[in-house]
C-alpha cells in the first residue's frame, strides 16, 4: 500500500473517532451545561470541533490543478465534454474548471485529472479532421412559372410534396465551402432583388474513442434569411432597410437535402408622375438547402 492510500485510511479511521466523540458530547450536552459562561464556552469548543472536523475531511480528497494546452479545440468544447469528471459540487473541496486562450486549467484528483489528460489528447489528434462541406443553398419562387424549371428538377418534386404551390422557378443560387464558422452570404436575383444569409454552421463531433464516445454526423446550421426592401415615400427618396424573411436552425449532412422555408417577400410601389401607384405584392419565395461533401477541386 503506498503512502497516499495509507493517508486517507489513517484520515477515514480519525474521522470515525471523531464522529463517536461528537455523538458522545451531543448525548452529554445538556447534563455538562448549568449556566451561560458554560453555554459560552460548549459553543467555543463546538466550533473549534467543526473547523479541525472540516480540516480532517479536505485532507481525505487531495485536489491538484494540472493545465492543459487545447491543438484547434475551442475551450467551450473541451470544457463542455470534461465537465462530467469535475465535481463542482463537492463538499468542502470542489473541482473547478478555468479558461485562458487555447489553456485549459483543471482542479480535480488525480485520478480525474488523468482521465481528463486522455480526453484532450484525443480531442487535439482529432482537431481539424472534420471535413469540408458546402452548402448548396437555391433561392426558389413558387408560381412563378407554368413549366418545370430544368434548374431545380431535382427539388421540385420534393417541393411539391411539401407546399401546395402551381409552378416553380430558380431566382437565384448560391455556394458556401466551410469547415465550421460563421457563413455571411448575398444572393442578388435577375429581377434586382437583393438577399442575404447569415448564421453559423457548427462543427458536429465525429470522433470516438476511449474516453469520447460521441458519434454524430450532422452538422448544425442556424440561419437568417432576409432581404434588403426598399420602401417608397416621395419621387426623391425612398427607405431601405432589412426584412427577415425566416429564420431557422437544422442538422444537415452531407447528400442531404432539406426545405428550410417559405416567405412572401416585401412588395413595392410604383411610381407615375411623382405620385404613388399601384402596389405589388413581392414574390413568394422559397430556400432550399442541400450538403455535399467539399471536393479538392471546390466543386460539389
Amino acid at each position: 500500500m503506498n503512502g497516499k492510500a495509507t493517508h486517507i485510511l489513517a484520515a477515514a479511521a480519525l474521522l470515525c473517532t471523531l464522529w463517536a466523540c461528537e455523538q458522545r458530547t451531543v448525548e452529554s450536552r445538556e447534563e455538562a451545561v448549568s449556566s451561560p459562561h458554560e453555554a459560552d464556552a460548549a459553543e467555543n469548543r463546538d466550533a473549534t470541533r467543526a473547523a479541525f472536523f472540516d480540516a480532517i475531511v479536505q485532507q481525505v480528497v487531495e485536489l491538484e490543478t494540472r493545465t492543459f494546452t487545447l491543438e484547434g479545440v475551442s475551450p467551450m468544447e473541451a470544457a463542455n465534454i470534461i465537465d462530467a469528471y469535475v465535481y463542482r459540487d463537492r463538499p468542502h473541496n470542489p473541482g473547478m474548471i478555468s479558461a485562458d486562450r487555447n489553456m485549459l486549467s483543471v482542479r480535480e484528483t488525480a485520478d480525474n485529472l488523468d482521465r481528463i489528460g486522455r480526453v484532450i489528447e484525443e480531442l487535439n489528434a482529432g482537431a481539424g479532421s472534420a471535413p469540408e462541406t458546402t452548402l448548396h443553398f437555391r433561392l426558389v419562387e413558387a408560381d412563378g412559372a407554368s413549366e418545370t424549371d430544368p434548374r431545380i428538377a431535382d427539388v421540385e418534386a420534393q417541393l411539391r410534396k411539401v407546399l401546395r404551390f402551381e409552378g416553380y422557378r430558380l431566382l437565384g443560387e448560391a455556394f458556401v465551402t466551410t469547415q465550421a464558422g460563421p457563413i455571411d452570404q448575398p444572393i442578388r436575383t435577375p429581377d434586382g432583388g437583393q438577399y442575404r444569409i447569415e448564421g453559423v454552421f457548427g462543427e458536429g463531433l465525429m470522433r470516438t474513442g476511449a474516453n469520447i464516445n460521441i458519434v454524430d454526423s450532422n452538422r448544425e446550421l442556424s440561419l437568417t434569411f432576409s432581404t434588403k426592401a426598399t420602401e417608397w415615400i416621395s419621387p426623391n427618396a425612398s427607405s431601405t432597410g432589412k426584412t427577415v424573411l425566416l429564420r431557422s436552425t437544422v442538422n444537415i449532412r452531407a447528400g442531404q437535402t432539406i426545405v428550410l422555408g417559405s416567405a412572401r417577400a416585401p412588395g413595392s410601389h410604383q411610381t407615375s408622375n411623382g405620385k404613388r401607384g399601384e402596389y405589388h405584392p413581392g414574390p413568394q419565395v422559397i430556400l432550399v438547402l442541400r450538403a455535399s461533401a467539399a471536393t479538392p477541386d471546390g466543386n460539389a
